[in-house]
């Protein structure tokens, strides 16, 4: 699978953050296809040329990653759930993820696309997106925080047993 082991941590989408908001002027997660990465004039005409920019970066490095694991929260108020690319490495994570629920084959059909995970399945990439439950409800940070220790620790333990083979 690999010969060594890189994580690397983005922020999807900061200057959103800091004025806690979802985003600026455009939802980072309907950017990531390939005709909208490409419309620097589109852009600039409607003015979200800041979350275009976060995109190419987020693509690029998913270009070059083993594997995505995308962790949100979201509007609705429902518990955290996993959406697997249809690789099946992916659904292998994404089954032993510390989530309420893990939803098959619905991440490629999203009717706007553009998810990370349209962007890793282009670069065949396996990746889970997980959400982590409302943005504003009390265990939305003590879910990143499982979701992502168990990531770390599935793949360090997949690397290990590499390693061993």
């Amino acid at each position: 699978l690999f010969d060594s082991l890189t994580i690397e941590f983005m922020l999807g989408n900061p200057a959103a953050l800091r004025q806690n908001r979802r985003f600026i002027q455009r939802n980072l997660n309907r950017l990531f296809d390939i005709n909208t990465l490409c419309d620097s004039d589109l852009a600039d005409q409607e003015g979200y040329r800041y979350e275009l920019h976060r995109a190419r970066l987020i693509t690029e490095s998913i270009r070059h990653a083993d594997f995505v694991l995308d962790i949100h929260s979201c509007s609705s108020d429902v518990g955290s759930f996993a959406l697997p690319s249809s690789l099946d490495l992916s659904e292998l994570l994404a089954e032993h993820l510390p989530v309420k629920y893990v939803v098959e084959s619905l991440v490629h059909a999203c009717l706007d696309g553009g998810t990370t995970l349209d962007a890793a399945l282009w670069n065949d990439v396996p990746g889970v997106c997980v959400e982590c439950g409302q943005h504003t409800h009390k265990d939305v940070g003590k879910c990143f925080v499982q979701i992502l220790g168990y990531s770390i620790a599935l793949v360090l333990s997949l690397f290990y047993c590499l390693l061993c083979m």
